[in-house]
């Protein structure tokens, strides 16, 4: 068993090293992991470990999860759904990296791993940035250097990477805390220079909860003074780099909406791109209407929208798989059972993230940060579902919950 737990947590480590350049390597890696874990009983016991220290949190994820499965019974599509279910195998390591990295070595090892990984995936976007290597990702390029994750999910990695260095920073002290906020810094920067809106909110967000937890007991006014001065930095930002532009883009396109003005100068074929996401919200909502009680169904979303034809004045609608919007995407797949679930989902792990002091281990914050992050993209993407963001949060779950049962 120990050798079995060795290579396991050699495997984790070579998946974290790899997981922002090949989905390929780290899902090889990554289920190599799991396979071991299964057959072995190592998954049986982290589940038992998981149950006895975060009983309502893996129940909620439990039934999140039993109601995707339930809902290929009235799916509009159901080979789709089948599809949709097969991808979240990653949430399945989570209850086997409560065991394999409860012993602080091979966690430490992990996230120097992890870290190590995204530190040279920076690297590499700015060799993206400058021209020197080309990426095939979609929305990836040498204007938005996101590498292979792609602009959709680099904020949100980044976001929840930067506020654990950010909070760690203060708990260490000279060369390492200038370091470690080093690689915060040139990760916030490279957020806000990629064409991803979404992840600007997700990056402050993030940086705000990390300043108001660490200072919190302190006089009151500290917390406040920084989160201004840091507001003060993103609007002087703002104001000299491409965050600008993207942001009066976004606000000229609401303005738009608002006014009802996209519809008069071309219709859903001259869309901007938060237009279209509007348009998707819309289109969603009406699904759930068509299907009240239930939703679609588990990857019945894409059928729904056909099934509703084109608009009233006559244009094509938008098609899509979701919305870009994890609250109306379980709307109207499940209906209100399921965006109350998803609801319970993050509450629960938000309570789980500070049921502990983050104090007790530098590894123990990213479960608030990664339930933060998550909770937040999901404003912007069915982030229980993206790749890059729900492959992190499922590794990041499980090490933060590791601690609780931990050995030196």
């Amino acid at each position: 068993m120990r050798v079995l737990m060795t290579v396991s947590c050699g495997l984790l480590c070579i998946g974290a090293l790899a997981f922002p350049f090949s989905v390929a390597v780290a899902n090889i890696a990554l289920g190599f992991v799991l396979f071991i874990g299964v057959f072995s009983g190592i998954w049986w016991q982290g589940a038992k470990q998981f149950w006895s220290s975060s009983r309502n949190l893996l129940l909620v994820l439990g039934l999140y999860f039993a109601l995707m499965f339930l809902g290929i019974i009235w799916s509009l599509d159901p080979d789709w759904g089948i599809r949709v279910i097969g991808r979240q195998w990653f949430w399945l390591l989570v209850p086997i990296i409560v065991v394999l990295l409860r012993e602080e070595r091979w966690r430490n090892y992990f996230l120097i791993s992890l870290s190590a990984g995204l530190a040279l995936n920076l690297a590499y976007c700015i060799l993206q940035m400058l021209s020197y290597v080309e990426v095939t990702t979609n929305g990836s390029n040498f204007q938005n250097a996101t590498g292979h994750i792609g602009h959709i999910g680099f904020g949100e990695v980044y976001g929840v990477w930067a506020s654990w260095l950010l909070y760690l920073g203060w708990q260490k002290h000279g060369n390492w805390r200038w370091m470690l906020w080093m690689f915060a810094v040139w990760s916030y920067v490279m957020v806000f220079s990629a064409h991803g809106r979404g992840g600007y909110v997700v990056a402050l967000a993030l940086m705000i909860i990390v300043i108001f937890e660490r200072f919190r007991g302190h006089h009151p006014w500290r917390p406040v003074a920084l989160v201004m001065f840091v507001g003060v930095v993103v609007v002087s930002v703002f104001a000299m780099g491409p965050g600008k532009e993207r942001l009066l883009l976004a606000w000229n396109s609401l303005s738009q909406v608002a006014s009802n003005e996209s519809s008069k100068i071309g219709g859903l074929a001259n869309l901007s791109s938060t237009e279209v996401r509007i348009e998707m919200f819309k289109t969603s909502v009406e699904v759930w209407q068509a299907h009240p009680w239930l939703g679609a169904g588990t990857g019945g979303v894409a059928q729904a929208v056909s099934q509703l034809g084109d608009l009233e004045n006559g244009a094509q609608r938008i098609q899509f798989f979701h919305p870009h919007n994890q609250y109306v995407f379980n709307l109207a797949r499940w209906g209100l059972t399921g965006l109350l679930l998803i609801l319970a989902v993050f509450y629960f792990w938000m309570r789980e993230g500070w049921k502990h002091s983050w104090n007790s281990s530098m590894a123990f914050p990213l479960v608030a940060l990664t339930g933060a992050g998550l909770m937040i993209h999901g404003l912007f993407a069915p982030a229980m579902e993206e790749h890059f963001s729900g492959v992190l949060a499922a590794l990041l779950l499980g090490t933060g919950l590791s601690t609780l049962n931990s050995e030196s």
